[in-house]
């Protein structure tokens, strides 16, 4: 795995700790720093997306053997992205306020599929055409 590709797992990392955190710390929720948290994770998640996938393309065009793995990557990638997806229209702000303790549940869920699907990459694929 690449240096780049180790820091933005990383950072991915402890963006979802310091959601985590402010989740932890009251059962009432501060929204405008859980919004910031979000925002700013978002934006660190859809760069490393972007990212990911020239390094991976680049991988691919390298070393043809790898691209079932990246093809399996992709798919997991999608599901998370959609369950993402689907997990923010469904909690709004009156949603998360009405239901807490389940909107803490499907954050730390989704935070835990993306880890896995992090150590998962770490471990099966290289990045930036370094098998």
């Amino acid at each position: 795995m690449s240096p780049q590709s180790r820091a933005e797992h990383d950072e991915l990392r402890q963006a979802m700790r310091r959601y985590a955190e402010l989740m932890r710390k009251s059962s009432h929720a501060d929204y405008a720093a859980l919004s910031r948290e979000r925002v700013l994770f978002s934006q660190k998640f859809s760069a490393h997306v972007v990212n990911e996938a020239c390094r991976l393309s680049s991988t691919a065009y390298s070393h043809s053997d790898y691209a079932p793995l990246i093809k399996i990557y992709n798919d997991k990638l999608t599901a998370i992205r959609r369950s993402y997806s689907s997990h923010v229209v469904y909690w709004t702000p009156a949603m998360i306020c009405s239901d807490w303790k389940n909107y803490v549940v499907s954050v730390l869920k989704l935070q835990s599929d993306l880890t896995a699907l992090m150590l998962w990459k770490e471990h099966r694929l290289p990045a930036g055409g370094q098998p």
